[in-house]
């Protein structure tokens, strides 16, 4: 089975094959891929960190298209989406703005000021410098 049955997130190696294959893709055509990164690392327990996945999953599926892959890039650590077709600053600001618009309503404050958020774009087949943050500090902020 290539899904995580308790979050519905691809497995590490599926998910890790699917973003080869994308950078492949726009190194080839020319296009983008957004990339976003949620690290759990803080979260000690495996069955906390599996908690606050699923809840993750279940916020992010409301803002994201069927067509964005979402799965473990690190298992059990570290839950990536990528986001196909997504280019530019207003583009990659609004998914941005919807993807913690709908975390912040789902998940307390208390778990999400603790998940390490980090987005980056790779056009033809270069990734750019990751924006990193908190995502706690940054919607204190914004």
């Amino acid at each position: 089975m290539p899904r995580d049955t308790e979050t519905g997130l691809y497995h590490e190696e599926y998910f890790n094959e699917f973003l080869a294959l994308e950078e492949k893709r726009c190194e080839r055509s020319d296009s983008a891929v957004f990339l976003m990164l949620a690290d759990f690392s803080a979260f000690v327990d495996m069955y906390e960190r599996q908690k606050i996945a699923k809840s993750m999953m279940d916020a992010i599926s409301d803002v994201t298209r069927d067509t964005d892959v979402k799965g473990w890039h690190i298992d059990g650590l570290v839950m990536g989406i990528m986001f196909t077709e997504i280019t530019g600053r207003e583009a990659t600001a609004h998914v941005v703005d919807k993807c913690l618009g709908s975390l912040s309503s789902h998940l307390g404050m208390d778990r999400l000021s603790r998940i390490q958020i980090s987005w980056q774009e790779n056009g033809n087949g270069q990734w750019e410098r990751p924006l990193s943050y908190s995502v706690g500090s940054l919607l204190e902020t914004g």
